[in-house]
């Protein structure tokens, strides 16, 4: 139950994130963005772990390797010069 709720708090709050966060133009955008990713973890979170099985590895090596994507991203935005502009 505790989980549901840390849960169900966690997506409120990313929400209210991007609804304070971005412009009234650019609002819907960025929350139709949001539920995307949403959408795509839906979809690539079974082939991730298909594909492990495929290669002979655990489940659970599937959320390692599906974690070397974003921390390469921040690794890669670290590097940038100038921070981009948000409107």
């Amino acid at each position: 139950a505790m989980m549901g709720a840390s849960f169900g708090g966690l997506a409120v709050s990313q929400n209210l994130l991007v609804v304070h966060g971005s412009s009234p133009q650019r609002r819907t955008q960025a929350l139709s963005g949001l539920h995307m990713m949403y959408g795509l973890a839906s979809l690539l979170a079974p082939i991730a772990v298909s594909i492990s099985y495929l290669f002979e590895w655990k489940w659970n090596s599937a959320f390692f390797i599906a974690a070397a994507v974003p921390f390469a991203v921040v690794l890669w935005s670290l590097r940038e010069k100038t921070s981009p502009q948000l409107n």
